[in-house]
């Protein structure tokens, strides 16, 4: 088979680039490859074989022979003002990421060393008064005394006043801390006392 036998089967003139070889051999392969299909006449079948096999033929020759097509390259254009910043979207997910790191170390951490909330100090102070009274200590008022459940307050010396009527009985008492102190009173005689529990 001689080249332009070859050039001839594909299709094409005289000369013709690999890229037009290629093209064109493939757009004829597919033809033909179309004529292979199930249904289709054996002899019809037979003849497109054949003929596959010549176009390969001559496909493989002008392949060796043709010179390369040399693509044209495109003109280089120069910006014709400041070219526009992009931004580094490569590094934005591993910053991401090791921003995550350090504030999962530093909460990790943090929480390790900070010590413990201390629960503020308190003292308990129950008092028990015949008949009942108004109960203030350093002049802020409680409540009436007799109650269920102790006033909470913080340690240290504090001034209770009983007040029912014109009847006031005023005493200073320590209130150690984690513990309750008991003021019992009878306003009626005037007496009051202090006790530790």
């Amino acid at each position: 088979m001689t080249t332009g036998q070859a050039y001839h089967i594909l299709g094409l003139r005289p000369g013709a680039g690999r890229m037009e070889i290629e093209r064109a051999y493939i757009a004829a392969l597919g033809r033909l490859q179309r004529q292979l299909v199930p249904g289709t006449p054996l002899a019809v079948r037979r003849k497109a074989q054949e003929k596959i096999t010549e176009l390969t033929c001559a496909y493989q020759l002008l392949k060796s022979v043709a010179a390369p097509t040399v693509q044209p390259t495109p003109p280089v254009s120069v910006p014709s003002g400041p070219t526009p910043s992009r931004p580094a979207h490569s590094w934005v997910l591993p910053a991401g990421f090791a921003v995550a790191a350090l504030v999962l170390v530093a909460v990790v951490f943090g929480m390790r060393s900070s010590p413990a909330p201390q629960e503020p100090k308190t003292a308990r102070l129950r008092v028990l008064s015949v008949p009942w009274s108004y109960v203030t200590v350093d002049g802020q008022s409680l409540g009436p005394s007799g109650q269920v459940e102790a006033f909470i307050l913080t340690p240290g010396d504090r001034t209770v006043v009983l007040r029912q009527g014109e009847r006031i009985l005023s005493q200073t008492v320590h209130l150690a801390e984690g513990s309750e102190t008991i003021v019992k009173a009878q306003l009626e005689k005037g007496y009051i006392d202090v006790a530790q529990k």
